[in-house]
Formats: C-alpha cells, sequence, structure tokens
C-alpha cells in the first residue's frame, strides 16, 4: 500500500476545486433564476386573466415539459462526461498512484481536477469520429441561433410576458451557451 509521504503528501488543490463547484453553483443559481422568473410571469399572466383559455395553458406545459427534458438530458450528460472523467482519470498511471492511498475523496477530487482538463476531453470525444463530428455541430449551430433568437426577443419584443424577460435574457442565454 503506498503512503502519503511517499506521494509527497499532495495538496488539496483550492483553486481547482473552487472553479469546478463555482461553476456547477452559478449554473444551479441561473436555473434557479430562470424558473422563478418563468414561474412569476405565468402566475402574472393568469391573473391579468390573459390566459382563462385552455390553448394558452397547454402551450405552456408543453413549454415547461419541453424545458426540463432539455435541462435534464444536458445535466445528464454533463454529469455522466465528469464521473467519465473521473473514472478515466483513475485508471490512468497518474490516477493508479493515488488508488491505494488512504486519501480524502476532495483531495483526490482537486488531483482529478488539477491534473486533467475536463472539458478539452469532452471536446476530443466529440471530434472523434465525422458523425459526432457532425452532430455537435448541429447542436452548437441550434444553440447559437436560440441564443441569438432570445437576445433579439428580450431587446426588442413589446409583450408583456417578456418585459420581466429583457432584464434575464442574459441568463437565458449564458445557460445555452455553456
Amino acid at each position: 500500500m503506498a503512503d502519503l509521504n511517499a506521494l509527497g503528501n499532495p495538496p488539496i488543490h483550492y483553486r481547482s476545486l473552487t472553479l469546478f463547484f463555482g461553476y456547477l453553483s452559478i449554473a444551479t443559481g441561473l436555473i434557479l433564476s430562470i424558473i422563478r422568473v418563468i414561474y412569476v410571469r405565468y402566475h402574472a399572466r393568469q391573473k391579468q386573466n390573459d390566459w382563462n383559455g385552455p390553448q394558452r395553458r397547454k402551450q405552456f406545459y408543453l413549454f415547461a415539459v419541453l424545458a426540463a427534458l432539455s435541462l435534464g438530458f444536458t445535466w445528464f450528460h454533463m454529469i455522466s462526461l465528469f464521473v467519465w472523467s473521473y473514472k478515466n482519470w483513475t485508471s490512468s498511471p497518474d490516477g493508479l498512484l493515488y488508488s491505494s492511498v488512504d486519501m480524502h475523496t476532495v483531495t483526490r477530487m482537486g488531483l482529478w481536477l488539477k491534473k486533467t482538463y475536463v472539458f478539452q476531453e469532452a471536446w476530443e470525444t466529440v471530434s472523434e469520429n465525422p458523425t459526432r463530428f457532425w452532430w455537435s455541430g448541429q447542436i452548437f449551430g441550434w444553440t447559437i441561433g436560440w441564443s441569438i433568437f432570445l437576445g433579439i426577443t428580450g431587446r426588442f419584443d413589446p409583450a408583456s410576458l417578456t418585459q420581466h424577460y429583457k432584464r434575464w435574457s442574459w441568463g437565458y442565454q449564458l445557460m445555452f451557451m455553456r
């Protein structure tokens, strides 16, 4: 069994952990802000009796379900990427060096984040073959188009549903562009 002193007693990489958990916290905060804006505006529209018809409610519920599915699939794959990258690192020679050491999980995660480039690994995985590269291009193309649409709508749409949204359009764009 390896000894921590023999491995140089690796430090906790606070900067890597702060960046990683900061990224997750900002994303969670944006998601919660967007949900709050949609919730508040939906209830404001109901009080104004603009959405009395069942067609409007169906449209809203369809939007909510599609948005939740989109967010769920995105974060499922993001978390899967993080798990895959961590497992890949632990099975690499660099990670195996610390596998038998009795070490706290936070220290091990810090080493993983310090010694790997998670998003570069993701990009390399996406670019492995032409099919993956093509699908990635399609997704990015639609994301850019959607972000431009949100920017234009958030700036110029006079409808009362999006008046509050104008202040938060950057949040929607940031969530789509990550």
